[in-house]
């Protein structure tokens, strides 16, 4: 290779020098913009969205030793998974999920992995529906009486015009807003539970589930907290070439500050309400100082206005694999950087409705995450990066060490996703 050509790795498995960059860039067509910082903070966006209010009834389910242990095996678990999917783009030079399963196991693999992505993220977009929705609900005066499904509507029609955004980069300030706010809502939340605590009566005799049964429960909604791996190819292709060659340790940094996240944002919480925790810890904050002190507390409502904002904000960083995959399928040489504004809309517009219609018909919040997260989210964040790993990283490299990493990841994925759907069907029968 020419002197001052091109950024070069030497693969660290197969010993191969490959180049990260070329004269058109990483991918033709792509821009090669984003800044490490921009990287961290999509990736991160991406992860931390339901789980910022969520993450005390994990700890309910399964307790606070539990807890810790699972979030970090599926965090370790999802730095893996990093691992194998920036190895797969390095080698392949696929920016997607569907392309990387073509590449590594044919059409398909490609046509599973289509199926996945659609149905989680349509599930976590349903699952931002569903979160403003009772953010909205709270806010409204209680003589005023609004169906669901028109509120849901009504959030699905605010995060239409964000949602037309065609590159990471242009996101990056805003997802770094997102993540700034869900700190601010953490700490608000944490700090506002220690003030109520001295209010919460908590029925100790409430039956509660076996904290081995949480645990199993909990995996798949830990693991679509974990979730923004679809975004690693596209977010791989857009970084700067000087970065590339860090850029598993960016994905390391990612798990490593979404884990600890979690953990500071459900134990507290969970710690005040115990027994009484319910799935959405700030609209039960906000309902708790209601029945306290008969007015609204401002904190509070700032929390509110911030995570309504940020899952407006946050929406398009997973339409945008989604819209991208579609398009892919139904125009399969169009890019979205190039898309006709009408076909951008009507594409935009398929897929918030999409979106609409499954909140409608799941409106319970923790059931929509296990079912996600046990079925599309385990297949996408531990299954396809070991499988990505098996179909196109051994090929280039015979070390033993490729094969245990991707077969690691794609055992535990199914391990996770069997147990996980049983769980969550007997739980629901039983209950």
């Amino acid at each position: 290779m020419k002197s001052g050509s091109v950024n070069a790795t030497i693969d660290e498995e197969s010993q191969e020098a490959r180049p990260l960059s070329g004269k058109d860039g990483f991918v033709p067509g792509i821009a090669e913009a984003l800044s490490p910082l921009g990287a961290v903070s999509t990736l991160l966006v991406a992860m931390i969205g339901t789980g910022v209010v969520a993450m005390p009834f994990i700890f309910l389910l399964c307790g606070i030793t539990l807890g810790v242990i699972g979030l970090a095996a599926m965090a370790w678990l999802a730095q893996l998974a990093m691992v194998c999917i920036i190895r797969s783009v390095q080698i392949s030079r696929c920016v997607s999920y569907e392309d990387l399963g073509e590449r590594a196991f044919g059409m398909w693999f490609s046509r599973i992995t289509d199926l996945s992505l659609i149905g989680l993220l349509l599930g976590s977009t349903a699952a931002y529906i569903i979160i403003a929705t009772n953010i909205l609900s709270v806010s409204l005066p209680d003589s005023l009486s609004v169906p669901r499904p028109t509120l849901f509507a009504l959030v699905a029609l605010a995060m239409f015009p964000v949602c037309l955004a065609r590159t990471y980069d242009g996101l990056a300030a805003i997802n770094t807003f997102c993540f700034t706010s869900f700190v601010v809502i953490s700490v608000i939340c944490t700090v506002k539970s220690v003030l109520v605590r001295e209010h919460i009566q908590v029925d100790e005799t409430t039956q509660r589930i076996s904290p081995i049964i949480g645990l199993i429960l909990s995996l798949p909604m830990t693991s679509t907290y974990m979730n923004g791996h679809m975004n690693v190819p596209q977010v791989y292709a857009e970084l700067r070439p000087q970065w590339k060659r860090r850029a598993i340790p960016l994905g390391t940094a990612v798990c490593v500050i979404a884990f600890a996240f979690y953990v500071f944002a459900g134990m507290v919480p969970y710690l005040v309400f115990h027994a009484s925790t319910e799935t959405d810890i700030l609209t039960q904050l906000v309902n708790t100082f209601m029945a306290v002190h008969s007015a609204r507390d401002p904190h509070l409502s700032l929390a509110q206005v911030l995570l309504g904002l940020c899952i407006v904000l946050k929406t398009p960083v997973i339409q945008f694999p989604l819209r991208s995959l579609v398009l892919g399928r139904f125009q399969p040489d169009a890019k979205l950087a190039t898309l006709p504004m009408p076909q951008n809309l009507l594409l935009t517009a398929v897929c918030i409705a999409a979106a609409y219609l499954l909140a409608v018909a799941l409106p319970r919040l923790d059931l929509v995450i296990q079912i996600v997260g046990a079925t599309s989210g385990v297949f996408l964040v531990y299954i396809c990066p070991g499988a990505f790993t098996l179909g196109i990283e051994r090929r280039k490299a015979a070390d033993v060490w490729v094969a245990v990493r991707g077969w690691t990841l794609v055992v535990s994925g199914l391990c996770i996703s069997v147990t996980a759907l049983c769980a969550v069907i007997v739980n629901e029968v039983f209950s």
